[in-house]
């Protein structure tokens, strides 16, 4: 059946104009809409057809075909309405994806189709957004709610948050890329956050669980204030709010009893939810859901495949699993609606790129075999971090010079994996930046997703030339896998030391 709803997804592809062309923008996407609106999908099928349509409309555009059919005008003169299409468009694809679900019950296929779908607008949104901001169009905040279904520059407003409503976020870290690019379909989601509203102080919390440090509640204040934040989604239940309620107060319970002694639940970097030991994210919400429904109930509905080719860096994380619960997988839930989402702008740049960057490392490992390497820079960062880390005061130097704190029970192992991908994606940023200000000199519009991926496959192809140049080379060989060793030029190179 897999296979046949995925023919049946390229044949609608073939049949889907590939690039966005300015005179019918708005009606093809106004097209789109009302189609979800108004077609009851009734079977897998029709899953794969409608929802293929949306998804090959947003994924195949380029920065010289937005300049070719004149969008910085279009942009220029209509970026609010721009930015309302594709909320309304998002809204209309989730209502059709509830609906479906009283016809059929969807299999692995829909399901990764419609994934596709929703990513592809987003992934659309951000770029349009960019640009906005970027060109002076719009503010540093973009903030779009159901009950208004309009584009506003503003912040969140807590108080329109309730206990048991879920906060999903992603940060402009390389980090929360390496996150939301783990599973076998991108999300574009790294983090995942409890509300809790004492009802009695009306003090209102998130109860998360983070890599640095494990369980933390904190208050909404601090949470609305992470400056590195790039996007926040709120998620409310539409079948059982009052249960969502008590599974928010038993997870702040909880982590409490521990924020009380001065302790935290310990980061679980193997995303294993079968024990309570540990937590990751996602496993807050789904141990709170199963403990106060006594096992009656859970979220997701469905959760993210983690089966590549390659498991290096899984394995290297400690991931033994092949399904878990990763943030993104909240958004595919029919139980939960979407109340806003909220972008701050001047991050989008650098979370596209880190999303690219490790959307295409990930690739690599399962298409050319490659694995990470530690080399003598990478090998001395991890063992000294790693002792660094144990010295009282010496630890919180060592936190200022990353940007961030790493756990004492983070082993040799995933901290060495962190620094090997951030010394990854340091020598693609160094790459990318100047062909990025090129091509947006050139035609006004940044990079796009499509070009991104384009430049890195070409960037990976010339330095696996230049290393493999350099290891036939009996007088460089013994310094090719050294990432920052001086070799002559056409010898260097830039990340395959690590990757390869």
């Amino acid at each position: 059946m897999k296979l046949f709803l995925h023919a049946l997804f390229i044949f609608s592809s073939l049949n889907a104009q590939a690039d966005f062309k300015r005179d019918t923008f708005f009606s093809d996407l106004t097209e789109l809409k009302n189609n979800f609106e108004t077609v009851q999908i009734q079977n897998n099928p029709g899953c794969a057809f409608e929802y293929g349509k949306i998804l090959n409309l947003t994924s195949h555009f380029t920065a010289a075909n937005l300049r070719a059919e004149g969008f910085d005008s279009l942009l220029w003169t209509d970026g609010r309405a721009v930015l309302n299409i594709f909320w309304n468009l998002k809204q209309a694809l989730r209502k059709s994806w509830v609906a479906l679900h009283r016809n059929t019950s969807p299999d692995r296929g829909c399901v990764e189709i419609y994934r596709k779908a929703l990513s592809g607008v987003r992934e659309t949104e951000d770029y349009f957004s960019q640009w906005l901001f970027e060109e002076r169009r719009w503010g540093r905040q973009l903030l779009v709610k159901a009950d208004s279904a309009s584009a506003e520059n503003a912040p969140i407003d807590p108080r329109i948050l309730k206990s048991g409503d879920i906060l999903m976020s992603k940060n402009n870290s390389f980090t929360s890329s390496a996150i939301s690019r783990l599973p076998d379909l991108d999300q574009e989601m790294s983090h995942i956050s409890f509300v809790y509203v004492d009802p009695n102080t009306q003090d209102i919390y998130t109860i998360e669980a983070h890599i640095e440090i494990g369980s933390d509640v904190q208050p909404i204040s601090k949470y609305l204030a992470d400056t590195g934040r790039v996007r926040v989604v709120l998620l409310r239940s539409t079948e059982n709010e009052a249960l969502m309620a008590r599974a928010a107060k038993w997870a702040f319970d909880k982590a409490m009893s521990y924020a009380r002694r001065g302790a935290h639940i310990p980061y679980d970097f193997a995303v294993d939810m079968s024990t309570e030991e540990n937590w990751f994210c996602s496993e807050v919400i789904y141990a709170a859901v199963k403990a106060v429904s006594g096992g009656a109930e859970t979220v997701p509905q469905y959760q993210s495949d983690l089966n590549p080719r390659n498991r290096d860096v899984l394995s290297r994380l400690g991931v033994t699993l092949r399904r878990s619960f990763l943030p993104g997988d909240m958004e595919t839930d029919p139980r939960f609606t979407q109340l806003l989402e909220w972008r701050n702008l001047p991050n989008i740049k650098v979370s596209r790129q880190y999303d690219v960057m490790l959307t295409s490392i990930y690739d690599w490992l399962n298409d050319f075999g490659y694995h990470l390497h530690t080399d003598f820079l990478a090998g001395g960062a991890t063992t000294l971090g790693y002792y660094l880390n144990r010295i009282p005061y010496i630890d919180r130097a060592f936190h200022r010079v990353l940007g961030t704190e790493y756990p004492l029970y983070m082993n040799r192992s995933v901290l060495e994996t962190i620094i090997v991908l951030g010394l990854v994606t340091r020598a693609m940023d160094t790459y990318l930046q100047p062909l990025e200000d090129r091509v947006k000199g050139d035609t006004g519009f940044a990079l796009t997703n499509e070009d991104l991926i384009h430049k890195l496959n070409h960037f990976r192809s010339a330095d696996a030339v230049t290393y493999s140049r350099c290891l036939r080379n009996i007088a460089t060989r013994s310094f090719c896998n050294n990432f920052d060793s001086v070799l002559p030029e056409g010898y260097e190179s830039r990340f395959h030391s690590l990757l390869h």
